[in-house]
């Protein structure tokens, strides 16, 4: 009967220890490619020069009713930007970007409970797809989205979410 209670209680731990361990990122983390969430435009150009594409759409959400400008550099990269300040921004290929803890697109999944523990939300679908969110401190809709297929990073996503 000991233990049972021992293995129970070490059981209670380790879901106290996982369910405590999904609390939010810092709020530095909310940033790709030296790109931190609201930067302004002006401090994109002058890292990364002129978009090779830009458009302005208007958009009427939960998080967001307004123009939203987005910024593209070649086929892997979009930034978008709402009153002037990045909003979002889009990986799409190991193309040198990464969060300041490291993670890039291409990276095993696996390696992302290192970097930042669990976690807020995960997701898997049947086709093996799967995602993982990471919140920052700032709010719930702000954070870093993990797509990923067959274990491996495909997009890396970070700054206001509309769910």
């Amino acid at each position: 009967m000991k233990k049972f209670i021992a293995a129970m209680s070490f059981i209670f731990t380790l879901l106290i220890a996982t369910i405590c361990s999904a609390g939010p990122v810092d709020n530095s983390e909310v940033s790709l490619g030296g790109i931190p969430y609201q930067a302004p435009e002006s401090y994109v150009k002058s890292i990364y020069g002129s978009p090779t594409s830009n458009r302005t759409e208007y958009v009427d959400n939960e998080v967001h009713r307004g123009y939203i400008t987005t910024w593209k550099y070649g086929d892997s990269l979009s930034i978008d930007f709402i009153d002037d300040h990045v909003s979002f921004i889009t990986a799409t290929a190991n193309n040198g970007f990464a969060t300041p803890a490291g993670a890039y697109v291409g990276m095993k999944e696996s390696i992302l409970q290192r970097l930042y523990g669990a976690p807020r939300k995960h997701h898997t679908w049947q086709d093996g797809s799967s995602f993982e969110y990471y919140r920052s401190e700032m709010d719930d809709y702000i954070g870093i989205r993990f797509d990923c297929q067959n274990g491996i990073v495909k997009s890396i996503r970070a700054g206001l979410f509309d769910d």
